[in-house]
């Protein structure tokens, strides 16, 4: 993974619209402070938020918040214009306004990516560097990804199934600027509903940030509906860890209570650590 290369110089580079949705408006002005973020250490971001927060003798508070489209392209260059001083910059690839949030004044320690409401979150890619604006300098600092990915496999739906609703349970709601997750789990749990038909085998795509509790283990709760929205099968998975970089694969089949034992599903051949039945509702 390339590193973000972060430097500063005096010239007269122009602002790019740093906004005042947190009620801080940037100075018009500063120190024209470059940035280049590396697009190729990540597979797509669409817009990125930017803070940069004032280092003061204790703490540091908000001084100016951007949105910007990417990167898209490696090494992507942006200019901020900056009051003279020493900084924490925060980038939060694919963030979202309505899922960053401050608890109390504006700073580092306050700020927090929520996704308490069960709503799943982006490709969510994170880094904080120290800047001085208007002087030249060089920080490298790598991406951390903050979400993760899981792809269910709900194998040879049978006939009468109209309808697959998968639960992710025990994730957590948000986590910090200082990346220390919230010590709550979202509510309601992030979750995700197709449409199938008879014989087919659909992937169901789930992201979430971390597992809850810090260290805990998540877990998938699959359900089968028939065209009036009656459960005809559940099953739920072995327990997992997410840590916010995972890519995991699971798959599921339908069967009896007596295969809900047997590790191997239809068309596998070789039990996985995941792969679980949907037993048929008594």
């Amino acid at each position: 993974m390339k590193n973000l290369i972060i430097w500063g110089y005096l010239s007269g580079l122009g602002l790019i619209g740093c906004t005042d949705h947190m009620d801080i408006p940037c100075e018009a002005e500063g120190r024209a402070t470059v940035i280049h973020l590396p697009a190729s250490s990540v597979p797509w971001v669409e817009r990125s938020q930017v803070f940069f927060f004032r280092q003061l003798e204790k703490g540091d508070t908000l001084v100016c918040r951007m949105e910007i489209e990417g990167p898209k392209e490696d090494f992507t260059t942006y200019s901020f214009v900056l009051p003279a001083g020493y900084y924490q910059m925060i980038f939060i690839g694919n963030g979202d306004m309505k899922h960053i949030r401050f608890e109390g004044i504006p700073s580092v320690e306050n700020g927090i990516i929520d996704y308490s409401d069960g709503t799943q979150p982006p490709d969510l890619y994170f880094t904080r560097n120290y800047v001085q604006a208007g002087e030249t300098n060089r920080i490298g600092a790598g991406i951390v990804i903050l979400s993760s990915r899981i792809a269910l496999t709900v194998r040879n739906i049978p006939s009468g199934i109209e309808r697959v609703k998968v639960y992710l349970r025990n994730t957590v709601a948000g986590i910090s600027m200082v990346l220390e997750n919230l010590p709550q789990a979202a509510q309601p749990s992030i979750s995700a509903e197709i449409t199938v038909t008879a014989g087919s085998s659909p992937v169901i795509h789930l992201k979430s940030l971390a597992s809850y509790p810090q260290g805990g283990k998540s877990f998938l709760e699959v359900y089968g509906y028939d065209l009036q929205g009656n459960p005809l099968y559940r099953g739920q998975s072995q327990p997992f860890s997410l840590g916010g970089s995972e890519d995991i694969n699971i798959s599921c089949g339908f069967g009896s209570t007596a295969q809900k034992a047997n590790a191997f599903l239809p068309d596998s051949t070789e039990p996985g650590d995941l792969d679980f039945w949907l037993i048929k509702e008594e």
